[in-house]
């Protein structure tokens, strides 16, 4: 507490100092600007003044300088006293980005404001409004106070369409019944500008590939009594004969190797027609034409539509073979018709790419890993991309006299890629959709050896679907799905806390996972329009059921966890497991934003199994989870972490919830803020009531969620962003009840606390 009470009172001294020294490098007869005020008010009931102020806030321009505590402005200080250098070097970078120019009363225009005011009010319905302003000064500083008067808003009364006989017109009011203007809404100039949009898309997909927005005019008529306006909305005489005409597209060629600048093909092209008018240029023959023509979603005779035209260029695209992709259309004037053109710049199609990591870990581990992927992304001429990715990585305890090998891991994995559906008696090229569905199949193997404790050995391999039917959901199938786990290699230490744990035992046994597994992705970030943005996970593993009703029909017996059923001589694991992600973004201001999230999951083992494997297992804690705590060393439940100095047991359980909230604001440039807090755990799913053995209860699960909080500073130049978060824990949930709170204990002055307290992460990328 008292070295808040120091902080604030530095501040406000900093305040003082900063805000008095400013003034004092301009001239005489300079003031500088503070800023302004607004007020709004009105005679009636008009709701929102508070917000509208806000608004109007926004149009006044310049802005004043950046302030702290409403009085400091450190930029313009720096402005001042570092001044603008003649030669590059510290001073010229430390100017650059933290330096603020002074703005000056006399560069502030009241009356231009007033004006913009005024159209911002019309433009939002609010006619007839008055603007008044007062200038306040104060010791070389002035601001302005802007008094608005208002009345009710004017409302939507009606709205009328073309009504000439003309195929133009006619396609308008067809679309008539999707317009976003609706009778009693606010008269909002955007909403009109919207429209004109909305309509232009809907002439574009029935043929009107000429048409623009600017050719429709809206035609307003004020109702001063009743407060509407009555829209018309009408075509521009102007209007060429080319924007009222609908066009098909009589004629399609494929430049299949294309080169930027250049329109014509090779003069070794070969020409391939796909079908009547419609041609495949190649000379190198790296795709099959059918492949690239079942992507293109318009054929010759189709009418002109600007919906086919952007999801072939997705389609095209998501074929990962081309750099660019280019359809351009020429008119053929005699004929009334489009000949599409579609140009395609081919990418390199095989990649080899290496990635060096520095793994860190908030619990004294790290070590170097790597990378490595081979990527032929036209492996078989139908853009199918076939890869081998290569991971190999160890870890060891820093700070130690010598050094000593932690753990180390290797793995590979084979994956190809179909851009189409391919299975039984069906095969399907993606149909309509703007994304091309994908076959996935997939094959690896992973070894994870903790030196003197265990070796885990894992062959997997995969069988499934993804597609998207829209931009902002996406599905994720795999009907077959099957790991192999092989642990071995225990410690006499580590088989004896085997002996002890039965239930930790039983998910270190050797045992096939055989099942099906379905994600779930609902994602609305790319969707700029709207405010707050979601993004929802959701994932369902089942696994050995079907292997069980199978065997259900040769053997008398149900399959038994003490005698579980085999195959290839190795129990078959037989569980459920659920688990979602769910997070919120809400704009706080223009580059400020507060990121919620919400992690819920849970595994239930039955049948052939007691227990989940250990690799569906859920854990909490590191940088992407709880970061007040090292990564798998919560839980489960209130169940105490080893105090015998060694490596840690990574902790596992059958369930976990966890809850994240994090404000993220600007800085300076590319360096921006954040603090956050995290609180969660995972638990035991059984039917034992002791607290120990980290059993969920709901009558106790919430004081057993550990609860962090903690700072972070992130380099977000645009392509990648760095992050480091410091977080302290505020409650521990393995110590006795009454006594797991600790933010009284927390002094950031005490070295031995920070050393038990507090956790660094390093990472890259936003937690979520």
């Amino acid at each position: 507490m008292k070295q808040l009470t120091r902080l604030l009172l530095l501040s406000a001294v900093a305040a003082a100092l900063t805000g008095c020294t400013t003034v004092r490098f301009l001239e005489e007869d300079q003031q500088l600007y503070v800023g302004s005020s607004v007020d709004v008010d009105s005679e009636e009931r008009v709701r929102g003044k508070r917000a509208l102020a806000s608004d109007l806030q926004q149009v006044v321009r310049p802005r004043p300088n950046t302030a702290w505590l409403g009085i400091m402005r450190p930029w313009v200080w720096v402005y001042h006293v570092v001044g603008e250098p003649a030669e590059p070097g510290l001073r010229s970078w430390i100017f650059e980005r933290f330096a603020e120019e002074p703005v000056l009363f006399e560069q502030v225009s009241a009356q231009a404001n007033a004006g913009r005011m005024r159209s911002w009010l019309a433009n939002h319905g609010y006619f007839e409004a008055e603007v008044d302003y007062r200038v306040e000064e104060r010791r070389r500083r002035a601001g302005l106070a802007y008094e608005v008067s208002v009345h009710p808003p004017y409302r939507i009364g009606s709205i009328s369409w073309p009504q000439d006989d003309g195929e133009l017109a006619a396609a308008i009011r067809a679309h008539a019944g999707e317009t976003l203007i609706r009778a009693g809404d606010q008269y909002l100039l955007e909403t009109l500008r919207e429209e004109r949009i909305r309509i232009d898309r809907a002439l574009k997909d029935d043929g009107f590939y000429a048409f623009s927005p600017e050719l429709l005019l809206f035609e307003a008529e004020l109702d001063q009594q009743a407060s509407t306006v009555a829209l018309e909305l009408t075509v521009k005489d102007d209007t060429p004969a080319r924007a009222r005409r609908r066009y098909p597209i009589e004629e399609i060629t494929v430049y299949a190797e294309h080169s930027p600048g250049r329109d014509a093909a090779p003069d070794d092209a070969a020409t391939i027609e796909i079908a009547p008018r419609y041609s495949y240029l190649t000379s190198e023959f790296r795709v099959r034409p059918e492949v690239v023509a079942q992507a293109i979603l318009f054929e010759p005779g189709d009418m002109y539509s600007r919906a086919a035209h952007l999801a072939t260029i997705n389609r095209l695209m998501g074929l990962g073979i081309y750099r660019f992709v280019n359809i351009r259309y020429e008119f053929n004037e005699q004929s009334e018709a489009l000949h599409a053109i579609v140009y395609l710049t081919p990418a390199r199609e095989k990649v080899i790419e290496g990635e060096l990591q520095m793994v860190t870990r908030s619990n004294d581990f790290a070590g170097p890993g790597l990378q490595l992927r081979y990527r032929d992304r036209n492996a078989f001429g139908g853009a199918e991309e076939f890869s081998i990715d290569t991971t190999s990585a160890f870890e060891t305890r820093l700070g130690t006299e010598e050094f000593e090998l932690d753990s180390w891991e290797l793995g590979a994995e084979m994956r190809l890629t179909l851009p189409r559906v391919v299975a039984p008696f069906f095969r399907d090229a993606g149909g309509n959709a703007a994304v091309l569905p994908r076959t996935r199949i997939s094959a690896g193997y992973n070894t994870l050896t903790r030196v003197d404790t265990y070796r885990l050995d894992q062959i997997s391999g995969s069988f499934g679907y993804d597609w998207s039917p829209s931009r902002e959901i996406r599905h994720q199938l795999r009907p077959l799905d099957v790991t192999l786990v092989r642990p071995r290699d225990f410690s006499s230490d580590f088989s004896e806390l085997l002996r002890q744990n039965p239930s930790l035992q039983r998910s270190f046994e050797e045992q096939f996972i055989i099942g099906s597994s379905y994600a779930f992705s609902f994602n609305d970030q790319a969707v700029t329009r709207r405010r707050n943005q979601t993004v929802l996970n959701v994932g369902v593993d089942l696994a050995g059921t079907l292997l069980s009703l199978v065997y259900g029909q040769f053997e008398s017996r149900e399959p038994d966890p003490d005698d579980p059923f085999l195959i290839l001589e190795t129990p078959y694991s037989q569980f459920a497991r659920l688990e979602t992600d769910v997070r919120y973004f809400v704009p706080v201001t223009e580059q400020s934003k507060i990121a919620a999230r919400l992690v819920a999951g849970a595994g239930y083992a039955f049948g052939n199994s007691s227990a989940l494997p250990r690799v569906k297992q859920f854990s909490v804690g590191g940088t992407n989870s709880i970061r007040a705590f090292q990564g798998r060393t919560i839980g489960p439940g209130a169940v105490a972490p080893e105090s015998d100095g060694g490596p840690a047991l990574e902790r596992s359980g059958d369930m976990r919830l966890e809850a994240n909230l994090e404000y993220r604001f600007p800085i300076v440039g590319f360096l921006k803020g954040a603090v956050f807090s995290d609180a969660g755990n995972i638990w035991m799913l059984g039917d034992e009531e002791s607290e120990d053995t980290g059993l969920f209860d709901p009558r106790t699960f919430m004081e057993q969620s550990a609860v962090g909080a903690g700072i972070g500073l992130r380099i977000d130049p645009g392509l990648f962003v760095l992050r480091l978060d410091a977080a302290a824990p505020l409650r521990k949930p393995w110590l006795e009840r009454g006594e797991r709170w600790v933010v009284d204990e927390i002094d950031l002055t005490a070295r031995q606390w920070r050393r038990d307290n507090l956790v660094f992460n390093l990472a890259i990328g936003y937690p979520y």
